[in-house]
């Protein structure tokens, strides 16, 4: 099992990004079953990610939302082997670009 951290500034893109009803869905059905597939799937942040400067970038069609991406790297914070901290969330709610 791998640990899998949302940073503050995830946090903050979230509400930045959706008004509050859609950012409930949005975490409730979309960010929450990822982070839990990531944490179960220990192979699937590298398998489904795609790097992206010095993080990694994974790329989901959305249930609430038409689709965003996760960017993340290695929690150095984190004891734990191979834990990710997510840091950056980008959001499409209407149309995902292609």
């Amino acid at each position: 099992m791998r640990a899998v951290r949302l940073a503050d500034s995830a946090l903050e893109d979230i509400e930045r990004q959706l008004p509050p009803d859609l950012a409930a869905d949005f975490k409730r059905h979309d960010l929450r079953p990822v982070l839990e597939a990531l944490s179960e799937h220990d192979e699937l942040w590298e398998d489904a990610s795609v790097p992206h400067g010095a993080a990694r970038r994974l790329t989901i069609y959305g249930r609430t939302v038409a689709g965003f991406h996760l960017f993340g790297v290695g929690d150095t914070g984190d004891p734990r082997e191979d834990a990710i901290v997510i840091y950056f969330i980008d959001i499409w709610s209407d149309e995902f670009p292609e």
